[in-house]
C-alpha cells in the first residue's frame, strides 16, 4: 500500500514519471483548466451584467442621464484601471507564495462583487433613495475595480501553477 509520499509526481531512478503519477498529474491539469474556465466566465458574466445593471441603478435615480454615457464611462475606467494597476498586481503575486495570493484575490473578489451588488440591489429595489446617480457610479465602478484587478491576481496565481505543472 502507497502511502502519500509515494502518491507525488516524481521521476524514478531514470528520470522518467510513474503511470500512475502521470495520471495523477493529468487529472490534476485537467481540474485548474476547468476552474479557471468557470472562474473567467464568471469574472466577465459580472462585469458585462455590473455594467447593465448600473444603466439600470442610474436611470432610476436620474432619467436624464444617457445610458450610453454611463456604460461608455464604465467600461473607460475599468479597462484603465486594468492597464494601469495589472503590472503591479502581477508583480505582487509573483512575489508571494501563489496558494496565498489566489485566496487573498479570490476573497477579495467574491466581497467586492458582493459590496457591489448589494448597493445596486438596495438602490433599485428601495423607495425614495436620496443619492447622487454619479455617487452610485463612483461606488459601484470602484468596488468594479478592486474586482476586476482580484481577477489579474487571481489569473496570474493560476497561469504560474499552471506553468509549473507542465514543467
Amino acid at each position: 500500500m502507497a502511502n502519500r509520499k509515494d502518491s507525488k509526481v516524481e521521476p524514478d531512478s531514470n528520470g522518467e514519471h510513474s503511470p500512475e503519477g502521470e495520471a495523477n498529474r493529468k487529472r490534476a491539469q485537467r481540474l485548474i483548466l476547468l476552474e479557471h474556465l468557470c472562474n473567467t466566465l464568471a469574472d466577465r458574466m459580472w462585469l458585462y451584467a455590473a455594467g447593465l445593471l448600473l444603466i439600470d441603478t442610474i436611470a432610476k435615480l436620474d432619467a436624464n442621464v444617457s445610458s450610453i454615457m454611463t456604460a461608455s464611462l464604465y467600461g473607460v475606467v475599468l479597462a484603465s484601471v486594468k492597464i494601469l494597476f495589472a503590472p503591479f498586481i502581477g508583480s505582487l503575486i509573483e512575489s508571494s507564495r501563489r496558494l496565498h495570493g489566489a485566496m487573498t484575490s479570490l476573497i477579495f473578489q467574491n466581497t467586492t462583487v458582493a459590496l457591489s451588488c448589494l448597493t445596486m440591489f438596495w438602490i433599485i429595489y428601495s423607495d425614495n433613495v436620496e443619492i447622487s446617480p454619479w455617487a452610485v457610479f463612483a461606488i459601484v465602478t470602484t468596488f468594479s475595480c478592486f474586482a476586476i484587478l482580484a481577477s489579474v491576481g487571481l489569473q496570474n496565481a493560476i497561469r504560474g501553477e499552471l506553468s509549473n505543472l507542465w514543467k
